[in-house]
């Protein structure tokens, strides 16, 4: 029953494991659903984000490009009318140049006129040719001035040109991861129709095996029954185990003694061997003896078959007197009777064995006598087994020891010193013993003898138990004592 339960109980755990590991492998999958999930939407929502962030970015560079533009095109007219303003500064510096080199040729024909006579007409003509050289100077620079403004405006169209089409591929870029993220969406939302059916069909499944995972914890409440009844018995059987192991080393000091026997064994069987070839030869002088002997006794029956022979017929000739004579005395058979043994071949040594029997046939009658005396009923066998029990109880060990007989030896054939030990070292290791005793049984064999049977409730801190026992009880020097101790386990 017990190995029933075990391997119930081992079947019930591998069961309970693979329910649990289902579960377990369930749960990881939903929580990687779940964690899958989460991603998506993580993945949606950085999507969105990303999409709104390009499409507030693309509003960002839109405006931007129109800032830009807007500030490029006001520059574009301010350079403009700066350049229109320096075109027409440069057209009244032209015609004033023009006027100037007319005014100059005509200073010149003046000046080729008057031959360079006159000192103030070559200081007009140096602040002329200075105002000359720096007109021209100013032109050359408007001119660098202008190249430079040319080159700024045919960059500022270059870069217009190159922000519109910066903003065509944003658009064309954009429009394709629209495109893009359209589709990401479309597959997302299909993986999560299949996903929902997958958790349809995990939630079933988790449904069926929890009401399996139910079912198995009330086994598993049965199963935890029956193991805490393993475990009672499983307790009991290890303090029938410890009780094993005391018993074992109980058997070990025995074969320590029997070693020691097997010792002395071997000697004495060397003496033994020494002695018996003389032992042999009295033995042969004794078996011719006891031949002869055998051969006397022979021939004493034989004498003595004839002598109750003889007596019978005495017996009748008396009871045929008898008949005749109303009155014969009874000292006259007798003497007749012992006149014939007297006269008859009978030795010394047959009338010793008819006092034998007779002395024997004497004391067992007087033994008849002296079993009445012993009854079962008798209240010193169940007082002494009250008083054994309660000084293993009380732990006093001399008084215990003193119940059993100086030759007890137990069933396991320790010698009788190693069973005090161990018995000493049993009854005084716990902290408490407690023995009840009950159902007392008693049979007398004869004066010396008797039989007791009961039942022994025995508890301790560590181990209890009920036996059945036997007491083998001798009378010893008017006390009864065990001599032989019986456990009966139940």
């Amino acid at each position: 029953m017990l190995e029933e339960i075990r391997l119930t109980d081992k079947s019930g755990k591998s069961e309970l494991v693979r329910v649990n590991n289902v579960l377990t492998k369930l749960g990881k999958e939903l929580q990687q659903e779940r964690l899958t999930n989460q991603t998506l939407s993580q993945n949606v929502a950085q999507l969105m984000a990303s999409q709104h962030a390009q499409e507030q970015h693309i509003v960002t560079i839109t405006q931007a490009h129109q800032s830009e533009q807007k500030t490029s095109q006001s520059r574009i007219d301010t350079l403009s009318l700066e350049l229109n303003g320096e075109q027409e500064t440069r057209g009244e510096m032209r015609a004033e140049f023009d006027s100037l080199t007319e005014a100059y040729r005509a200073q010149g024909k003046a000046l080729e006129e008057m031959k360079l006579t006159d000192e103030s007409g070559k200081s007009e003509l140096v602040r002329v040719n200075n105002a000359i050289t720096k007109l021209g100077k100013e032109l050359q620079q408007e001119r660098l001035t202008n190249q430079a403004l040319s080159q700024n405006v045919t960059q500022l169209m270059a870069s217009q040109q190159a922000q519109e089409q910066q903003v065509e591929n944003l658009k064309e870029a954009h429009q394709a991861e629209l495109k893009i993220f359209q589709t990401s969406i479309a597959t997302l939302v299909e993986e999560q129709n299949g996903e929902r059916l997958a958790k349809r069909e995990l939630r079933t499944e988790f449904d069926r095996l929890t009401k399996m995972y139910t079912t198995q914890s009330q086994q598993i409440e049965e199963f935890k029954l029956v193991e805490a009844k393993g475990k009672i018995e499983m307790l009991t059987l290890r303090n029938q185990l410890a009780s094993l192991a005391e018993d074992l080393e109980q058997e070990q000091l025995v074969k320590q003694d029997l070693s020691k026997d097997v010792v002395r064994l071997s000697e004495s069987q060397k003496v033994y061997e020494q002695s018996s070839k003389a032992d042999l030869l009295s033995l042969s002088n004794l078996k011719r003896k006891l031949a002869d002997s055998q051969l006397a006794w022979n021939e004493s029956e034989q004498k003595l078959a004839k002598l109750r022979l003889s007596y019978q017929e005495q017996v009748q000739v008396i009871a045929t007197n008898r008949s005749d004579k109303d009155i014969v005395p009874r000292t006259h058979a007798n003497n007749s009777i012992q006149k014939s043994f007297s006269g008859s071949d009978v030795s010394d040594q047959q009338l010793q064995e008819s006092d034998a029997r007779q002395n024997y046939a004497s004391v067992q009658q007087t033994t008849n006598k002296e079993e009445v005396l012993v009854s079962s009923t008798d209240p010193v066998f169940e007082t002494l087994i009250h008083d054994w029990a309660k000084a293993w109880s009380q732990q006093d060990v001399n008084e215990y020891l003193s119940y059993y007989a100086d030759d007890y030896r137990p069933a396991s054939g320790a010698s009788h010193d190693a069973w005090r030990k161990t018995r000493k070292n049993r009854i005084t290791r716990p902290t408490f013993v407690d023995v009840k005793i009950s159902n007392v049984s008693i049979k007398v064999l004869d004066t010396n003898q008797a039989v007791v049977t009961f039942q022994q409730g025995y508890r301790a801190d560590h181990y209890q138990d009920e036996v059945n026992k036997t007491f083998n009880l001798k009378r010893s020097q008017d006390k009864w004592r065990i001599v032989r101790e019986i456990v009966h386990k139940n």
